[in-house]
């Protein structure tokens, strides 16, 4: 993976699980330890860049949370 794709804020982020929508996906953080719930922080998709929302050590903490989603 070259450097970009381990960034996790990157658009080309390698380990992207789920894009909810346009500004919202779930990815799995670098070292594989949980999911992180993102959100792009401008509503341009060309400004901005991907934020965590909030951390997930299981799918089932993730899904609970965002059932609605």
């Amino acid at each position: 993976m070259t450097s970009r794709c381990l960034n996790e804020t990157a658009d080309e982020y390698a380990l992207v699980v789920a894009i909810l929508n346009s500004r919202q996906r779930v990815i799995r953080c670098r070292h594989n330890l949980q999911w992180v719930f993102q959100q792009r922080t401008s509503a341009n998709l060309n400004k901005g860049h991907w934020a965590g929302l909030s951390y997930h050590t299981s799918w089932e903490s993730l899904t609970a949370r965002y059932s609605g989603v």
